[in-house]
């Protein structure tokens, strides 16, 4: 299982994390103290609690499928749109995996 961020630590990479904008998505990415890869799932502009909780499991879901390709000692803040929903499941997948792999969060 892949642990989340604290709001607290969500806040601290807002203010020293580095930002990466794209298309689908932005990252803010930063550094841990220790343990495995952590993220966090941002979906700007869903109005709605189920639009956000939909978003969160689909980008969830995609990251889970890199687990063992990603690297300890980092944050990772993801940032999309309501946009996704509209998205397939391999859609997403391979675009998280071109964000994470663009990005060198993503070990081969």
């Amino acid at each position: 299982m892949i642990d989340s961020l604290r709001t607290t630590e969500v806040k601290l990479l807002f203010d020293k994390g580095k930002r990466i904008r794209g298309t689908e998505f932005s990252l803010i990415i930063g550094e841990s103290s220790g343990g495995p890869f952590r993220f966090a799932v941002i979906p700007a502009g869903a109005k709605k609690a189920h639009q956000r909780n939909a978003i969160r499991r689909k980008i969830r879901e995609a990251v889970r499928g890199f687990r063992k390709q990603l690297p300890a000692k980092k944050t990772c803040v993801l940032i999309t749109s309501g946009k996704i929903l509209l998205k397939t499941k391999e859609e997403v997948q391979k675009l998280v995996e071109k964000v994470l792999t663009n990005n060198g969060l993503l070990l081969k």
